[in-house]
């Protein structure tokens, strides 16, 4: 507030008082301004600190110039933890899998089902060959060996490359019964459950067997083996239970 004198002049604390009033105007409006241009910035500035960090997928260059992105950070994370998982339980279910084939137990082996055919025995089949040449039969008795009694015998030809012969024991005897010419193509390797009925017969296993009669040579009979039906496993032996604890 300036003081005027009479005369129309200003006096000297008047001058003096305005000089300081306009000094020091002039001096804060600056910093008023420079603080209020820090504000947002310091605002902004505390934002970013709280605000959660997130990493960019990591791109790496493949032959070809072409570029791929890899997870990085929780997600990465979780797909790895993903496929650990897919890779055990895959591993799981081939165990088990490879489990069930092992103790599956293979019973029958069939090429073709007969019709018509005749039940008798051993015994009748060699005593009445002739009667029963060109017949369907079946018979039961216990396996023995496996043999080449039928095979490569020109006037009742069944070839060893394409057949195996095997032998079944007489009944109530541990004697083959070598007058019964048993003949049974050989399975490709691509029938895993005949192989495998094959490859775990054991002696004194009893069998159903059921065949044609093909020929009557030497007035004995040679059968063409169509199916085999294992009945009753054979009874394991002292020396037998003793290998499996071993």
């Amino acid at each position: 507030m300036l003081r005027v004198s009479v005369n129309g002049r200003v006096d000297k604390f008047g001058k003096s008082l305005f000089a300081a009033v306009l000094a020091l105007s002039l001096g804060i409006t600056p910093l008023l301004a420079q603080g209020a241009g820090a504000a947002p910035q310091l605002a902004q500035g505390e934002a970013k600190k709280k605000s959660p960090e997130t990493k960019s997928p990591k791109t790496t260059k493949e032959a070809g110039g072409k570029e791929t992105k890899t997870e990085s950070g929780p997600a990465a994370k979780d797909s790895k933890e993903n496929k650990v998982k897919d890779e055990k339980d895959s591993k799981t279910s081939e165990g088990k899998s490879e489990k069930k084939e092992k103790e599956e137990v293979v019973n029958e082996l069939k090429d073709a089902t007969l019709t018509n055919v005749s039940s008798v025995t051993p015994d009748e089949l060699i005593d009445h060959a002739k009667e029963y040449l060109g017949k369907n039969i079946k018979f039961t008795a216990n396996f023995s060996s496996f043999c080449t009694l039928a095979l490569n015998y020109k006037p009742a030809m069944r070839e060893s490359k394409k057949f195996i012969s095997f032998l079944v024991k007489r009944p109530d005897s541990k004697v083959p019964l070598s007058e019964l010419k048993l003949a049974l193509p050989i399975p490709k390797e691509t029938e895993k459950s005949k192989n495998k009925l094959l490859t775990s017969l054991r002696e004194d296993d009893k069998i159903e067997v059921t065949g044609k009669v093909f020929s009557a040579a030497l007035d004995e009979p040679w059968i063409d083996v169509v199916a085999i039906k294992r009945l009753q496993g054979a009874k394991k032996s002292d020396d037998d239970s003793s290998d499996e604890e071993e």
